[in-house]
């Protein structure tokens, strides 16, 4: 009686499937070849960035190759990468710091300046990037006799802020100026500063040890004390270079 009963069960069970198959099969089957031509779209899409990006990357390879090439003229080069900085790629920043590098490197400070702050502008870049070309605009800025001290210890100075992922290049730029205007009171602080900081790269750290032996011999255990907060540097708003 029990398999009888069971039997009709299986009955009623494949009768209601047949019911529902027949009025919902055209959806189940626009369903599948709607699943079939997303995950197909999907997947091309995924090889045409892929594609894109791999693109992208030979002609960035391509251009650094022309530009380590000595026999090849930077400005002509920085031009390149203007193009490629001029496109929507991932490859866009990149291109801009170097093209700012090589208009740099061949006195064309003014140049580099303005691509450097295009990068440090653009809002979607991360902070890194934006203080890079920060400090980077700086250098070439002080360097090439284009920025004023008090503007170039404005932006150091808020590049050095503790959150600051170039506060080490910043403090130690803040230190060149104070010594070229043998500020003592700011060379403390400034090598304090670097002394004290337990994140301070190996290579700086090594330089303020060698700096604070030179200014002030056998005074490296008073400069261990907590430094003291960053103010203006007394001097001239004359721009100058670092290695003047």
């Amino acid at each position: 009686m029990a398999d009888i009963l069971d039997e009709i069960q299986d009955d009623l069970r494949f009768e209601r499937f047949l019911k529902i198959w027949r009025h919902g099969s055209r959806f189940y089957l626009l369903l599948a070849l709607l699943a079939i031509v997303v995950t197909s779209v999907y997947s091309g899409y995924n090889y045409y960035l892929d594609n894109k990006h791999q693109q992208e990357g030979d002609r960035l390879y391509k251009a650094l190759q022309q530009a380590n090439d000595p026999a090849n003229n930077p400005p002509n080069i920085a031009k390149i990468f203007h193009t490629l900085a001029a496109q929507p790629t991932n490859t866009k920043v990149l291109a801009q710091f170097k093209e700012a590098e090589l208009l740099a490197s061949h006195g064309k400070g003014k140049e580099a300046i303005a691509v450097y702050k295009s990068v440090s502008d653009h809002s979607s870049n991360s902070v890194a990037l934006r203080d890079l070309a920060d400090l980077s605009a700086v250098y070439v800025g002080l360097d090439q006799h284009l920025l004023s001290e008090d503007d170039a210890q404005k932006t150091l100075t808020k590049l050095a802020r503790q959150d600051g992922p170039f506060r080490f290049s910043a403090n130690e730029a803040l230190l060149n100026i104070a010594i070229l205007h043998h500020d003592e009171k700011h060379q403390r602080a400034l090598i304090s500063t670097l002394l004290n900081d337990p994140f301070t790269p190996s290579t700086i750290r090594q330089r303020m040890e060698e700096l604070a032996n030179a200014l002030f011999p056998g005074q490296i255990a008073s400069l261990n004390a907590a430094p003291q907060p960053q103010k203006k540097i007394s001097g001239s708003t004359k721009p100058r270079s670092l290695h003047e």
